[in-house]
């Protein structure tokens, strides 16, 4: 499940998706678009015509979208759910940490408007960070919402001097406030390099006197961190952890099944954005009883809509969105497109944004491999207000996302 599908539903586009992950939960074939056989370019490229050779549903599948994206993914009722999650995890909670890992992301917009939308609820936001996002095209209520203000960066200098320079001031305040957390901090036995090289000191030390009454994590990697810090400084609030893609499929692949075994004892609730994700989570050996299905959101109604159609002789204009890695399916996108421009009997053109910008670059290799290149339009990375104006302009939405060589899926 990705927020890009969400928000190009929210513009009435009809989109065709893989059976992978929770876009069978965004997609019913035949209402709003189509589902394809995942890592299956020729299927893809079969759904992509039965779209472009049938204009005449193509109103009522707009339609179809933009009420899906209304029923399932709009913002005040999800936020609604999550806010009455955490009075049920936290009664009378007013105030909330998050625990990130990159912030802000170009990737992750659904997750600086959650932000947002929970400040506007009234509930007092403030975020750590493992690691200092770029601020270039990022979402504009990241800055409205002045996040920077409210962001603690937990990150360590690389330079050795520039480490032991920060820490000692950091060291101190710990001797003095919370000696005991010593202990854990530099557990070499138990936490090795984190410990000796004074990480878990950057991570924990701003915790200090944390008085939020809910810590939320986002994703379980950044939550296993947490729970180090949570372990060292004995905070007690309760603890809820987001889980959202490579984190439930890829980690446990290569970290093993154990690696989330203290989080499950630990965690008070785990947020998962789909069915099919609860179902893989449950697997894990997570309590069915602590699991909720709460889909990122976005703001449906806020979001312009048209419906689409097709003028004689004007090219059949196809959009996909996201980051360029494996999970993305974008080569199995290419390979589709070659199939279509085989056998449709309208022009058509691919418009592809995301980066970065080497990944597009072999992309742009495969595409003149297979001498599709001139039916595609490279837009780089933009901000998110530009790609929904970009998205009135489509006729159609592409999703070819798969589960990578690793075990990543969305």
């Amino acid at each position: 499940m990705t927020t890009a599908v969400i928000e190009a539903m929210a513009t009435g586009l009809p989109v065709i998706a893989t059976l992978h992950s929770g876009f069978p939960d965004q997609v019913i074939p035949g209402k709003n678009g189509y589902l394809a056989r995942e890592a299956d370019p020729a299927d893809l490229a079969q759904k992509i015509l039965e779209y472009i050779e049938h204009p005449e549903r193509w109103i009522a599948m707009s339609k179809e979208a933009r009420a899906l994206s209304l029923e399932k993914y709009d913002r005040t009722p999800l936020i609604a759910r999550q806010h009455e999650l955490y009075g049920k995890i936290a009664p009378g909670v007013t105030k909330v940490v998050f625990v990130a890992g990159l912030f802000p992301a170009i990737s992750e917009t659904w997750f600086i408007n959650q932000i947002a939308d929970l400040i506007d609820r009234g509930i007092d936001v403030q975020i750590y960070a493992l690691e200092r996002g770029a601020e270039e095209n990022i979402s504009e209520r990241y800055f409205d919402h002045k996040m920077k203000e409210r962001t603690i960066y937990l990150d360590m200098p690389k330079n050795f001097l520039h480490r032991i320079f920060l820490a000692i001031p950091k060291f101190f305040r710990v001797l003095r406030e919370k000696p005991s957390a010593l202990r854990t901090i530099f557990n070499i036995s138990q936490y090795g390099a984190n410990a000796y090289s004074g990480k878990i000191l950057f991570w924990a030390e701003p915790f200090l006197n944390c008085d939020a009454q809910l810590i939320h994590c986002h994703f379980g990697t950044t939550a296993n961190r947490f729970l180090i810090v949570r372990e060292a400084l004995g905070l007690t609030q309760p603890l809820l952890t987001s889980f959202y893609g490579f984190d439930i499929s890829h980690i446990p692949k290569i970290k093993g099944a154990s690696y989330y075994d203290r989080l499950k004892k630990e965690c008070t609730h785990f947020i998962v954005m789909s069915n099919n994700m609860k179902n893989r989570v449950e697997a894990l050996g997570f309590s069915a009883e602590r699991l909720e299905v709460l889909p990122i959101s976005v703001d449906v109604k806020g979001f312009p809509h048209a419906e689409r159609s097709h003028k004689e002789g004007e090219p059949v204009r196809i959009i996909s969105v996201g980051r360029f890695v494996e999970k993305k399916g974008f080569d199995d996108l290419l390979c589709a497109l070659l199939f279509v421009r085989q056998k449709a009997t309208r022009p058509i053109l691919l418009t592809i944004v995301g980066g970065p910008k080497e990944e597009e670059e072999k992309l742009r290799a495969l595409a003149n491999e297979l001498g599709v290149s001139d039916l595609i339009e490279w837009k780089g990375y933009m901000k998110s207000q530009d790609v929904t104006e970009l998205y009135l302009t489509q006729h159609l939405y592409v999703q070819a996302s798969k589960t990578a060589k690793n075990g990543d899926m969305e």
